[in-house]
């Protein structure tokens, strides 16, 4: 196996050395009033179980990243670019973010057991509203509601679904 850079090493560059990490979180993103996926980002977390944003990719690289990172697989990956993380949103700690593109090589290796499968690191609404700026609310989509329905009640008084 080549030699690797842990995520803690990186720095802004063009990322020329391999990255061992496992996809330990993804998500899409959908613009208001559109269809279809718009953007899709990643958190790499390597055996030090140091986590990083990736992405978000654009529209035109979904589909080939679909092939090639999956959910909870472990990767080898070079040529990507590491830039400074935006200030005013970071889903892990850390000051860069990986940027993959076109010319990016992934490779994906067997499971190591030493890469955790999931890290979270909680932090309150104040400590990630700070780092808002003059965003006011923060708001968690958990699921989205496709359907309603009436609460009936019964002759016994008793209410229920339909």
């Amino acid at each position: 196996m080549e030699p690797y850079t842990l995520l803690k090493d990186l720095s802004i560059s063009d990322g020329k050395s391999f990255i061992k990490v496992r996809v330990s979180r993804e998500w899409e993103g959908k613009r208001s009033g559109s269809q279809h996926v718009t953007s899709k980002t990643y958190i790499i977390t390597d055996e030090e179980g140091t986590q990083v944003q990736a992405g978000p990719l654009q529209f035109g690289l979904i589909a080939e990243f679909n092939k090639k990172l999956k959910l909870g697989s472990v990767s080898m990956i070079s040529d990507y670019n590491v830039e400074r993380a935006p200030e005013t949103y970071r889903p892990v700690p850390g000051e860069y973010i990986v940027k993959f593109h076109r010319k990016t090589i992934v490779r994906t290796i067997e499971d190591v057991s030493d890469i955790p499968k999931l890290k979270f690191e909680n932090r309150t609404f104040q400590e990630a509203r700070a780092g808002l700026g003059d965003v006011v609310n923060l708001m968690d989509v958990v699921d989205k509601l496709t359907e309603t329905t009436h609460i009936q009640t019964s002759s016994g008084g008793r209410q229920f679904i339909d």
